[in-house]
């Protein structure tokens, strides 16, 4: 532990005591259960299960992660210019003077379905409304290009998504806890660690490595060896939390309820983040028992679980349940 004055502040470590996840598991240094207790209470274990947890990001690298996201359509998507906007100015009031000279009242162009019956001076209002109004296609000959997620002219694949989203949070995590203890697995058919949390920059180059390239996607199996690790090497605190991310529905024989006890024993709190993508939910009737067990177990392990459809969600999703604190339980 690297500033053991500011724990005994917090709570005395040696007034804690030792617990064990069993015979094969290595022993964390503090109990989880005496943190939480005193987390409740208002003693600070909140904040020393935070700065001291383990977590263990779980990305799914299988090849339909190379698939590109959905975007929602802002005026962050495009690539604007003065004379784009000067252009979209200069036929949207040569339309409002049509239509006044065909003697409509600004009340009958109301009435009659106009979102819009004045021009924005700013130029942030101005892209707001095209978009909203869907200017583009009324005014086609305006060409407003998109800017380029991932190269090609496609929207960011899954994988880049998820690489930036754990860049920009490995920083903030690292700033604000320089021991942080943040792992990544990456899995397909069999999972693997890319990086044990030992500095910002091993994480960091860890993230470099995800690429899409791997087979099946067996998720039972990527959480069974996060678990393994957590019982070789536990947290300080003795809790964890696991991060899953995939865009696949389990290949796995098994069931997420089988490893239900497993993860309460470690204190394993689970997120899951079903990346949608641009693809269609076809396979829910099919894996509906999978899935409702992987509920299940993001229920009972205090963690959540999500469906996003597009960047912009991901990204808000993603940094929350990294971000927020887990203790005390409820």
């Amino acid at each position: 532990m690297s500033d053991q004055n500011e724990v005994k502040n917090l709570i005395d470590p040696d007034a804690l005591p030792i617990v064990s996840t069993g015979k094969s598991a290595a022993q964390p240094k503090h109990d989880f259960e005496t943190i939480a207790q005193d987390a409740g209470a208002g003693v600070g274990g909140s904040e020393i299960y935070d700065r001291y947890m383990k977590l263990l990001y779980v990305i799914d690298n299988s090849g339909s992660m190379d698939e590109g996201m959905a975007v929602s359509e802002t005026p962050e998507r495009y690539e604007w210019s003065d004379e784009i906007l000067a252009a979209f100015r200069r036929q949207m009031r040569e339309y409002l003077q049509e239509v006044k000279e065909d003697n409509q009242s600004e009340g009958e162009e109301e009435e009659a379905g106009m979102l819009w019956t004045s021009v924005p001076d700013n130029d942030e209002e101005l892209k707001q409304l095209i978009v909203d109004a869907n200017l583009m296609d009324e005014f086609p000959d305006i060409d407003v290009p998109k800017k380029r997620y991932g190269g090609f002219g496609k929207a960011q694949s899954k994988i880049e998504m998820v690489k930036d989203a754990a860049r920009g949070f490995v920083e903030k995590r690292f700033a604000k806890y320089p021991e942080a203890n943040v792992m990544l697995f990456g899995f397909d058919d069999s999972a693997y660690v890319l990086g044990r949390g030992i500095s910002k920059d091993e994480v960091l180059n860890a993230i470099d490595k995800l690429d899409a390239s791997g087979g099946n996607t067996r998720i039972v199996s990527a959480v069974r060896t996060a678990i393994g690790e957590c019982k070789k090497r536990p947290s300080e605190v003795g809790a964890h939390h696991l991060v899953l991310v995939t865009d696949g529905y389990d290949n796995d024989p098994g069931l997420m309820t089988d490893l239900l006890d497993a993860l309460l024993e470690l204190h394993i709190v689970l997120d899951f983040i079903f990346v949608m993508g641009q693809s269609d939910e076809e396979n829910n009737a099919h894996y509906k028992q999978k899935i409702d067990a992987i509920k299940l177990v993001c229920e009972k392990t205090h963690g959540e679980y999500m469906e996003v459809q597009t960047v912009e969600d991901f990204q808000q999703k993603f940094l929350s349940v990294s971000n927020r604190p887990m203790l005390p339980w409820k």
